[in-house]
């Protein structure tokens, strides 16, 4: 009776949609190969490396995710089969597909409308949801260099969308024809556009949210930070409009005129930061403010912000999710902070992390603040919970006292990656801020460096 009882449950599974997971390249070299052989409701998971390859989700309900974050799973979309479909991720048609955890790279754009869009992400006619994705380094002759949405609805968190170039209109993203995308904790930085939309560029009948986020940087011939025209519609929340070209926000009126509502937005130059063409309308809140946020190092796209940033506990809790850019908790003091980050006693690190090679480790904290680094052996899971907050560290190897947090809130400190550490390892830190029995001090967040 065994093999019938064996059928049976095969049948059941079936029936009732159990999911595989697909793992690359164990089971497949590629992503793409593994997403073609994916049914709906599987899981890829992709393990650290570069894959030079443009992966495309066609009909499918698909969840694609690395194993270890955006800087060690790279997605070079450089050489495309056909010049035609150079994103590096495309979208056609898909149902509820997700892209987490990947840096985007290369792409030069989908052949739509005759002519190029959305050099690392294409997303025509489906649902997509891309998280914690690095997009950078991509081009399009027209629409949305980074990121490009066409008839779509769109869930985008936690990304950095950095150094792209549109021919046309959204050096950084862009929203055509009906589509509805909502954008939380992303940092659209240092991106350019030859006419409209440097950072973000909303167009013809569409709808857009952007809550919690940082645009910084940005360029173009109109709209540095974000432009919108035809008709569309953009709701700013919490956000950070800082030293874009020409304006902040641009509300057009090119064949329509646009609604904008801010609110809880530091923008620089405030409301005079702003154009609004004679057909939009802008409705300016009460609570926005006009201050330098404080970035920590804006040439290193460092945009955590420091303890005394005016963005400090003055945004709005209102449908903030749980989490900012990188992870850390989104309600530090029981008040929201505008962008991006959430300022927190934080470690983190910038730089690939090459045997070798110079590594800066930074911790945020407020000054004169002590601070000890302690490398552990593994990882804690779960943590154990300790006075100090939940300490994730397994059998600490190593501690070193890095001295006290400098007057900005920002304490860097140096070393060299030692050349005995293999490719592939993961190397646990965790850092305490304060003098040891105090009980003010905190432990920050795991950081763990993977060498590649």
């Amino acid at each position: 009776m065994r093999p019938l009882v064996c059928v049976i449950m095969l049948v059941i599974l079936q029936a009732i949609g159990f999911s595989a997971t697909i793992n690359v390249p164990g089971n497949y070299s590629t992503i793409q190969a593994a997403i073609d052989a994916a049914a709906n409701g599987d899981t890829v998971t992709v393990a650290p490396g570069t894959y030079v390859e443009n992966i495309f989700f066609s009909g499918k309900e698909v969840y694609v995710e690395s194993s270890l974050g955006a800087a060690a799973t790279i997605i070079d979309g450089s050489s495309p089969s056909n010049p035609d479909y150079g994103s590096v991720a495309a979208f056609i048609q898909a149902g509820s597909s997700r892209l987490v955890g990947f840096t985007l790279t290369n792409g030069t754009g989908y052949l739509s409308g005759g002519d190029h869009r959305g050099g690392g992400v294409f997303c025509y006619a489906s649902w997509a949801k891309v998280a914690n994705c690095i997009i950078t380094g991509n081009t399009a002759s027209n629409l949305g260099g980074g990121v490009h949405f066409d008839d779509s609805n769109a869930i985008i968190d936690g990304c950095l969308i950095c150094n792209n170039h549109a021919g046309g209109s959204g050096g950084g993203t862009s929203g055509y024809y009906y589509s509805d995308d909502h954008y939380f904790n992303c940092i659209i930085s240092n991106n350019t556009a030859s006419s409209r939309g440097g950072g973000a560029y909303v167009r013809f009948l569409s709808v857009a949210s952007f809550t919690g986020c940082t645009f910084y940087g940005n360029s173009a011939g109109s709209g540095g930070g974000l432009m919108t025209d035809f008709n569309a519609d953009v709701t700013l929340m919490n956000d950070i409009f800082w030293a874009n070209s020409p304006q902040q926000i641009y509300l057009g009126e090119d064949k329509g005129g646009t609604t904008g509502a801010v609110s809880y937005c530091d923008v620089q130059g405030g409301q005079s930061g702003c154009f609004v063409a004679p057909t939009s309308s802008l409705f300016w809140g009460a609570n926005n403010i006009n201050a330098d946020p404080l970035f920590a190092e804006t040439n290193a796209q460092d945009f955590h912000i420091r303890y005394d940033s005016a963005c400090k506990d003055v945004g709005n809790n209102t449908g903030v999710g749980f989490v900012d850019f990188e992870g850390d908790p989104r309600i530090a003091e029981g008040t929201v902070d505008i962008g991006a980050d959430e300022f927190y006693r934080h470690l983190y690190h910038l730089e690939p992390v090459v045997p070798g090679n110079l590594l800066t480790l930074k911790v945020v904290g407020t000054p004169s603040a002590p601070v000890i680094l302690a490398l552990g052996a593994s990882i804690k899971d779960l943590p154990v919970s300790t006075q100090y907050g939940d300490l994730w560290l397994n059998f600490p190897l190593m501690k070193f006292q890095l001295g006290a947090i400098p007057s900005d809130g920002i304490l860097g400190f140096s070393a060299t990656v030692p050349n005995f550490w293999l490719a592939g390892q993961q190397k646990p830190l965790q850092a305490l801020v304060g003098p040891l029995g105090n009980p003010a001090s905190m432990l920050t967040n795991l950081d763990v460096l993977v060498v590649e």
